[in-house]
């Protein structure tokens, strides 16, 4: 990734990095509105769950169900391609739950079908640029429910997820039924998966190594990794991040695991961490929206923070002004990108820039 659409369009930003990076306090400014482009292709509101490729394009999905395809989308509103489960081999009847776009502009699926008996089967089905079936593989993760999937230059995956923990008394059957809640606590996964979906190497977590012979293995509260939020970094590294009070980010090797760990401060008090980018020749991008309640945030008071991707500190955070709104998609050549559906229930872009 050494190459980036992000770099004609940030010297202002970089400018900002360079001199905030050994402030206390990171520059104030707020993000205005600049520019509304229509989508034609989002209605009916879209999945949270959007990613953006070097040249731009945003990646989205709509909210009608799992079966969805992925939308490919220009920065102008064109719809370039779509990424469907249904045509892949062996994946008919099969739903996705979270992607990765490679470097190459290929994209894999991160999906689920049902298997023998009860089980449901996970893999990664992978398609070209264009949107074609390129293969599908099975991922041997079980019994973990993944969440997470980031794509390493190596052509390895980063896969985050949890196991659920049985509580004292609960049957096999009974364990199988249920979901996990909020309440519950779950044993976290963090692994590296091969490209034929074989587990190559669990990462430690939080300092312990959750195979070490007699270690109790770490558990958190489910909602801490349910809502946990992966980017893809420069020279092979991946970062991954815990919604908690504050920020947490784990920066992943695929060779040494988990190599660093940043606590993000909040910029406001009832601030809570929502979304992770990372964009070449920012750093990381974190925004920050206000808490309505345990479960609830108000993305149209959010504050967008630029990151220092070694050591954790806020360079610099924008405050969203009313009319911006929406869900943070990416950094394109000048500005930041949010994606919302209107009153109309049609998708629009706003691209959004301090001056």
């Amino acid at each position: 990734m050494k190459k980036s659409f992000f770099a004609s369009g940030v010297v202002v930003l970089l400018f900002l990095a360079t001199v905030q990076a050994g402030a206390q306090e990171p520059s104030k400014l707020i993000l205005k509105l600049e520019q509304t482009t229509p989508v034609p292709s989002v209605t009916r509101g879209f999945d949270l769950a959007l990613k953006c490729d070097r040249e731009g394009n945003v990646y989205i999905r709509s909210a009608r169900g799992f079966s969805e395809p992925l939308l490919k989308i220009s920065l102008n509103g064109e719809k370039l391609a779509e990424f469907s489960v249904a045509s892949a081999t062996g994946w008919e009847n099969g739903e996705f739950y979270e992607f990765a776009v490679r470097p190459d502009g290929g994209v894999d699926l991160l999906a689920a079908r049902r298997g023998k008996g009860r089980t449901i089967e996970p893999g990664i089905v992978q398609f070209s640029e264009q949107g074609r079936f390129r293969y599908a593989t099975q991922l041997d993760v079980a019994p973990y429910a993944i969440n997470q999937l980031v794509v390493f230059g190596t052509e390895e995956f980063l896969t985050s997820g949890w196991k659920r923990e049985r509580p004292a008394g609960e049957s096999e059957a009974q364990a199988s039924n249920n979901q996990a809640q909020k309440e519950d606590l779950v044993e976290p996964l963090l692994a590296v998966v091969n490209p034929v979906g074989e587990t190559v190497q669990r990462l430690r977590i939080g300092g312990r190594d959750q195979e070490a012979p007699g270690e109790q293995a770490l558990t958190v509260s489910w909602r801490a990794i349910s809502l946990a939020t992966a980017a893809p970094g420069d020279d092979g590294f991946n970062f991954l991040m815990q919604r908690e009070e504050n920020a947490k980010v784990l920066v992943v090797s695929p060779q040494s695991g988990v190599v660093g760990a940043l606590d993000v401060s909040s910029p406001k008090d009832k601030f809570s961490p929502t979304d992770l980018r990372y964009s070449s020749g920012i750093g990381l991008i974190v925004q920050f929206d206000e808490r309505l309640d345990e479960r609830r945030f108000d993305p149209q008071n959010g504050v967008i923070s630029l990151v220092h991707p070694q050591t954790g500190e806020r360079l610099a955070d924008y405050q969203l002004a009313p009319e911006v709104g929406g869900i943070l998609g990416c950094h394109p050549p000048r500005g930041f990108l949010f994606v919302q559906v209107n009153n109309q229930r049609q998708g629009v872009f706003h691209r959004a820039t301090s001056r």
